[in-house]
């Protein structure tokens, strides 16, 4: 429910529905993933698992322990799947360019672990530098640009890489988002990095002012991702850019009040509630007779 909802936010036009349902299938993966990254995999065997789904090779994670062979087998049927119903290019290149990115995410996500494993903190630049990867926006916003795209161009696929900087400044919002609303379970966990530990150790300073900072990094995240979308828009428009601004958006929404995704709280259980489950009602104003 917590994934659709995510989905709800980035694309919620009615003719979309597809996307959503397949974003969703993305978001769960995701949230999994990064779990076994977080705390349940070895360093040695997220190493082997990050190298199989770089090499998206099937036959590379049968020496691996069950749960990660579940994993890679239901992520690689997943990704190929949401590549055979795109009509936008061959499905096997743009199954290459979801691969690609999921290999990056997991590439982040493995150096998130080794900082862990080694109790590592790195200052707060080298941690932004791979934290907007391994957010994760990238790979939602990729996989909805090929979701949303009906129209069949042979240069789809190179056309993606004019919105580098859309994908990024999104991915930052994202990401310092996610860091304030979900540093405090993370410390208690034993999660080294994050950017307000980041940036309290770099700074010696307390909390407080870690995330005063930090709340100040995304005002002007944003006005870097406005500028982003206003470049993408003077080439064309479409609602992939649209897409990303809606990414950031659901950001602030889902750890406004704390983590929202992981760690729902009742507000954020009625927020689910009354956007998905409950109907909104639709009172007739009664016409009088004059």
């Amino acid at each position: 429910m917590e994934c659709f909802f995510w989905t709800v936010g980035v694309v919620s036009e009615p003719q979309y529905d597809s996307c959503r349902v397949e974003i969703t299938k993305v978001g769960t993966l995701i949230t999994v993933i990064d779990d076994v990254y977080d705390e349940y995999g070895s360093l040695d065997e997220l190493i082997d698992f990050t190298d199989a789904v770089k090499r998206w090779d099937i036959d590379a994670v049968k020496h691996m322990p069950e749960y990660l062979q579940l994993c890679f087998r239901t992520l690689y049927n997943t990704i190929n799947g949401i590549g055979s119903k795109s009509s936008i290019a061959k499905d096997q290149e743009i199954v290459q360019v979801l691969a690609k990115v999921w290999g990056e995410l997991l590439e982040a996500f493995l150096l998130e672990a080794k900082w862990t494993h080694n109790k590592y903190i790195p200052t707060l630049q080298d941690y932004l530098e791979n934290a907007w990867r391994s957010v994760s926006g990238v790979v939602i916003l990729t996989h909805g640009y090929f979701l949303i795209n009906k129209e069949i161009k042979k240069d789809v696929v190179e056309s993606l890489e004019k919105y580098n900087e859309l994908l990024k400044w999104s991915s930052i919002v994202f990401r310092l988002c996610n860091d304030l609303g979900t540093s405090p379970d993370e410390i208690e966990r034993g999660k080294t990095a994050n950017a307000i530990s980041c940036y309290m150790h770099e700074n010696g300073v307390c909390e407080e002012v870690a995330r005063e900072y930090i709340t100040n990094l995304i005002d002007e995240a944003w006005k870097e991702l406005i500028k982003a979308q206003v470049t993408c828009s003077q080439e064309s428009t479409n609602a992939f850019s649209d897409m990303a601004i809606n990414l950031a958006r659901i950001s602030h929404c889902t750890y406004q009040h704390g983590d929202g995704h992981g760690a729902p709280d009742d507000r954020a259980k009625d927020r689910v509630k009354s956007v998905i489950i409950e109907p909104i009602p639709i009172k007739d104003n009664e016409k009088t007779t004059p």
